[in-house]
């Protein structure tokens, strides 16, 4: 025996992400949109009993993984994350780096593919020009120094400053780390496609990532991107809308006309 009363309303599947109106591509697994209560609540009797409670606060969190790893889409929920952009050259500026120099052991430059070799000179007032072939090795291809043993003017572990240009490839992505702290939100919205054809969307207002930010990468695993955002309350919409709407549509009011 069943008591299904609309087998429409039985929902199959996850949906589409949207963050400010782009896609973000494939999910993988469960979308969560989870109310969080806070209630303040009175209990009285022996043994006490629970007799009355209030709703003092609420919050609003949203989970699901990517499974396309798009760097624009990670830049576009962590928005402190630099821009990085790169051409296919020579690097405009010399690059000054201070590094261990050892007879027993190669140090590595920031950089590989070194177009141009400016100097090596020690650390020190005033600082003593390193010979190439006398005093170290280098290695351009690699960005790798070696000091030679005979060598009198550097001892081995003295820190020595590299100036170099290198070479640059095209390439787009993102910096991370001591940029300014922001306090932008985002909106996210997420649509399922129901089994009528109709559509149930969720419209968070106002969203941030939550926690920490985190890729892994398995062997013999494909790479997902876990995604957790605070949803934060919205005071310009009506009370009891502050967080997030849920409304079922047609598919003339989903993304792209509907898929």
């Amino acid at each position: 025996m069943t008591f299904v009363k609309n087998a429409d309303n039985i929902l199959i599947g996850t949906g589409r992400v949207f963050i400010d109106g782009s896609c973000v591509g494939q999910i993988s697994g469960q979308f969560r949109a989870k109310v969080g209560n806070t209630w303040y609540t009175v209990e009285a009797g022996f043994p006490s009993s629970k007799v009355k409670q209030a709703l003092t606060g609420e919050s609003g969190e949203v989970a699901f993984n990517l499974l396309e790893i798009d760097l624009d889409v990670i830049r576009s929920i962590m928005p402190q994350f630099a821009e990085y952009t790169e051409e296919a050259g020579e690097s405009a500026d010399f690059v000054s780096e201070v590094v261990p120099i050892y007879p027993s052991k190669h140090t590595k430059l920031g950089n590989s593919r070194i177009t141009t070799l400016d100097s090596v000179k020690t650390v020190a007032d005033t600082p003593a020009t390193l010979v190439e072939g006398t005093d170290y090795y280098f290695d351009r291809l690699n960005g790798t120094l070696y000091m030679i043993s005979t060598s009198v003017a550097v001892e081995s572990g003295d820190s020595v400053t590299v100036k170099y240009k290198h070479a640059t490839f095209t390439g787009a992505g993102f910096g991370v780390g001591g940029g300014t702290t922001t306090s932008d939100t985002f909106l996210v919205e997420f649509w399922h496609k129901k089994t009528n054809g109709k559509y149930l969307c969720k419209r968070f207002w106002k969203c941030q990532v939550a926690g920490d930010f985190e890729m892994l990468f398995e062997e013999a695993a494909h790479t997902t991107l876990p995604v957790l955002l605070t949803v934060l309350s919205d005071s310009t919409k009506p009370a009891g809308h502050q967080l997030y709407r849920t409304i079922e549509y047609d598919a003339s009011a989903a993304p792209e006309g509907g898929w």
